[in-house]
């Protein structure tokens, strides 16, 4: 569509656009309002012989006008693919939003209220040698844009490369961003970023690249897996709020969140049950300062925090279990039970709040409003923080008895 798009009650199913064609269900480039639409089983394919095609299995947006805005609710994005076979750039399994940068910082604007990625896949089958790179299995948006989710579901996406001859890539499984997003009550299930060859494969639930900001708060990562970044992997500045890591794999490092080379805020976090090689909870490197507050590290397996050499990490006012040593830190618990009850780490995320005798109740650091500009004020649940004189240590505020 050369314009703008609205609609409602609307079904995308079945289409293909081949030959490097974007958008498998639709193309639009121009303002986009989606309400109560879905997008199903559609398909964008690139050329074998090269040309940048095959984004946006579901639907692909683009826009040279920085006063473009989109809005999308109550949307479903289902089993749509976005593949190529030639090694260049693909992205957006689902939808794809590329906008332009005009050098002026964001201006176009992606607004997401309950929107559904189920079973979306992004595909690089290209054995080139190079750099290019399968990017969102669900979701990608490129840079100068300002993007807000509330209430988005990423499950069972996939971003895939299998290039075996270069460094070809594959990142966010889910949710691929390199702008400023803001991200609440979101949930990450199932997703993954894996590949055949050298490349990075990172960000198994959600992977953001090196000019992205994004403030993550209330949010979910369950059972997403990848090399690098289980959870979570950032190479851009983030501020990860009153959220769960929870049973996520990489099969290098950062089984929960990967930090990389960037400025990192982890604050009011549960981060249990993940396992990586090294740094199951939270992996950081060197090249950027990283301060993790108020956060519960449980029984990961491989090191709960791990910094490497260069690394500028600080815990304050958390508790970990285990694989601490050597850090920064103020106030921190070490080798205690979270829980204090033995919990065994079903797939209920919600059994992670801590019982009325754990070492987290009433040890968490009293916010300073310039660092967490107020957004801590509720819990996870929504609940007032501040029962007792003090916070507890991570995403859940215990109730009095």
């Amino acid at each position: 569509l050369e314009g703008q798009l609205y609609a409602v009650n609307t079904l995308f199913s079945s289409n293909e656009v081949t030959n490097n064609g974007h958008g498998g269900g639709a193309y639009v480039s121009g303002n986009l309002v989606l309400d109560t639409v879905s997008f199903d089983t559609n398909i964008a394919t690139g050329s074998a012989s090269g040309g940048g095609g095959g984004s946006g299995g579901g639907l692909y947006v683009f826009s040279t006008d920085s006063n473009t805005r989109a809005s999308l609710s109550n949307v479903d994005f289902l089993n749509n693919m976005a593949r190529n076979e030639s090694g260049d750039r693909i992205a957006g399994g689902g939808v794809f939003f590329e906008y332009p940068n005009s050098g002026n910082g964001p201006s176009y604007v992606v607004t997401m209220n309950n929107v559904m990625f189920l079973g979306n896949g992004v595909t690089s089958n290209s054995n080139s040698v190079g750099f290019w790179s399968a990017l969102g299995g669900g979701l990608a948006v490129s840079s100068n844009t300002w993007v807000y989710l509330e209430g988005v579901t990423f499950n069972a996406n996939l971003a895939y490369n299998a290039n075996t001859g270069g460094n070809d890539s594959a990142i966010g499984g889910g949710l691929y961003i390199d702008t400023t997003a803001i991200v609440s009550a979101c949930y990450f299930e199932g997703n993954s970023a894996s590949g055949g060859g050298s490349g990075e494969k990172n960000g198994g639930g959600m992977g953001t690249w090196a000019i992205s900001a994004a403030t993550l708060n209330r949010t979910v990562f369950f059972n997403n897996q990848t090399h690098t970044g289980g959870g979570l992997d950032t190479k851009g500045r983030a501020t990860v709020i009153n959220s769960i890591f929870f049973r996520n794999t990489a099969t290098s490092i950062g089984g929960g969140i990967g930090v990389n080379n960037t400025n990192v805020k982890v604050i009011f976090c549960t981060v249990a049950f993940n396992s990586a090689h090294t740094g199951a909870g939270l992996y950081a490197t060197a090249g950027g300062a990283q301060l993790v507050t108020s956060s519960i590290f449980y029984n990961n397996d491989g090191a709960d925090v791990y910094e490497n050499a260069g690394a500028d990490l600080a815990l304050e006012n958390c508790l970990v279990e285990t694989g601490a040593t050597g850090l920064v830190s103020i106030n921190v618990i070490i080798g205690a039970d979270a829980f204090a009850v033995g919990f065994t780490g079903t797939s209920d995320y919600t059994q992670l709040s801590v019982t009325p005798t754990s070492p987290a109740r009433d040890n968490g650091a009293t916010p300073d409003v310039d660092l967490y500009s107020g957004i801590t004020a509720e819990d996870f649940l929504q609940l007032r923080r501040y029962v007792h004189a003090t916070p507890d240590i991570g995403a859940f505020e215990g109730r009095p008895i």
